[in-house]
């Protein structure tokens, strides 16, 4: 009598019979009964499609239709949204290594085998949702712990309106994300590296945010948790899209030139063609005759860090002015501009070529007391800082303006910040700050010590910033540029307060 055994059959003959073998335990495997909770099954999700699918909005060229349906029904089931209201955003095919689809929970007995099939990611365009599948969909289970997810998300779309706001220049309130893709960019410059940068090839997960304004559009690159948003030009639909190539370089290399800004962090953000009818107003002159002499030529907004400039420009590149110095008498100009460097810690006669007016407002009364007395509001700069005043006509009076020159940036964090503290129902804005302060803090921490931190002592110029609403206010230490921390013990909050904190800037 033959007695088969195992080892007397060849290298082909074990195949066959080790792929009968796993065939049988994969058969067994899906009889077993799964936890209701944590799988779907097909006799969890009816397959009928008389409430259909948006096709249009759907990224599955190569996904199983089977697949797809699955999904969407099930997160339909779970969290009551409408499936016209879902999409899938990217999905691609995975092997997972066992009938439980690597998610098995302890008190589960999972199919020791290979399982093919796929990573799904849904949304309704708010949050997401990470499922896996089998090939056909008759297996799917809800991969990640979804509010984790939705959490990174909502983070990173909040990033990428801050970082829209603040290059066009807009309230948050006006731009909408119209369209959030998942992409792998082939190299650690989110396919956006400039000439002169080096990047790495290889592949890096992240997303591709579409953000509209009434007028504009504007495409970006992130990557997985939105540390680096990158602006495609290229894909963007901007006002400044025809502005002339020999007037966009004269006014980036003024700026440039100016502020000691590298040109690669230079933005124009804007650009609106203008006819002046005589040329004193393409230069900003004080006094200008009646003459009517066709102009033609831009008006021009460029982005330098916490910087913002707005720039006149004719037609030919030839002529490019962003000071506004010649609309103020020369007294008044100088005063500003002295006290300026003042606070800048600039002395001697550097002030004069190392500062512009950037911003002028005529003012009838220019200090709001009873005797009116004409005079401006203005705004100086050295390209780095920037400094509001109002100064009367011959330039014997000024006042700082101290909340006027904060950054808008350091702006936009403590009013943001403000806002998540507040327990009364005090409605926040810039208009409640009540008090900013310039010092110079003696350490790193900004004279904020913490047990958990090392502080350097170092000197530190800043600001000292508290916003009051109702009943509540909150005091805020800065630097210069983009650090902001919350003074706990100098602030008062409904219901006790926080500790001290850092709060996150987007530069």
């Amino acid at each position: 009598m033959n007695i088969f055994s195992f080892t007397n059959i060849n290298t082909s003959q074990r195949r066959v019979v080790a792929t009968l073998i796993l065939a049988g335990f994969i058969s067994i495997g899906n009889g077993l009964q799964m936890s209701d909770n944590s799988i779907a099954t097909a006799t969890d999700i009816p397959l009928q499609t008389n409430n259909g699918v948006v096709k249009g909005n759907l990224k599955t060229n190569g996904l199983p239709r089977k697949v797809t349906r699955a999904v969407l029904r099930d997160l339909s089931r779970r969290e009551n949204i409408a499936i016209r209201k879902l999409e899938i955003i990217d999905y691609q095919p995975k092997t997972w290594s066992d009938g439980c689809l690597g998610l098995g929970g302890p008190a589960e007995i999972c199919t020791q085998a290979l399982v093919r099939g796929w990573e799904v990611i849904a949304s309704d365009g708010d949050r997401t949702w990470t499922y896996r599948t089998n090939q056909n969909g008759r297996l799917i289970r809800l991969a990640k712990d979804k509010r984790t997810n939705n959490r990174l998300l909502k983070s990173l779309k909040n990033r990428v309106l801050r970082t829209a706001s603040q290059y066009l220049r807009q309230p948050i309130s006006r731009l909408r994300i119209t369209k959030v893709e998942r992409e792998t960019w082939n190299d650690s410059c989110l396919e956006l590296g400039g000439i002169a940068e080096s990047c790495l090839r290889t592949s890096v997960p992240g997303w591709r945010f579409t953000v509209r304004t009434s007028k504009q559009t504007l495409v970006y690159h992130t990557n997985e948790d939105g540390s680096e948003i990158r602006l495609n030009e290229q894909a963007s639909d901007r006002t400044d899209a025809k502005l002339p190539n020999k007037v966009r370089y004269a006014i980036l290399k003024d700026a440039a030139a100016w502020s000691k800004i590298s040109p690669s962090k230079l933005r124009i953000v804007k650009a609106e063609r203008k006819i002046w009818d005589n040329p004193c107003f393409l230069n900003f002159e004080r006094y200008c005759n009646f003459a009517f002499i066709r102009t033609p030529g831009w008006i021009v907004t460029v982005k330098g860090g916490t910087q913002t400039w707005v720039y006149h420009a004719n037609d030919k590149g030839s002529v490019v002015v962003l000071d506004r110095t010649p609309s103020l008498s020369n007294a008044a100009a100088r005063v500003i501009k002295r006290d300026a460097a003042r606070r800048s810690s600039l002395t001697g006669r550097r002030y004069s070529s190392n500062f512009r007016i950037i911003e002028v407002e005529k003012l009838r009364n220019w200090n709001g007391r009873r005797f009116r007395k004409p005079g401006w509001k203005a705004i100086v700069s050295n390209g780095k800082q920037s400094w509001a005043y109002r100064v009367n006509e011959n330039g014997s009076e000024f006042n700082f303006l101290p909340v006027a020159s904060l950054p808008p940036s350091i702006i936009d964090a403590v009013i943001a910040d403000a806002k998540t503290r507040a327990r009364s129902r005090v409605a926040i804005s810039e208009n409640n700050i009540v008090a900013a302060k310039q010092v110079r803090w003696r350490n790193g921490c900004l004279g904020l010590r913490s047990q958990r931190r090392y502080c350097t002592m170092v000197l530190v110029d800043g600001w000292r910033i508290t916003v009051k609403a109702g009943p509540e206010s909150f005091v805020y230490h800065t630097n210069n540029r983009s650090r902001v921390k919350f003074n706990a013990a100098a602030s008062r909050v409904l219901g006790g307060i926080s500790s001290s904190e850092v709060l996150p800037i987007n530069k």
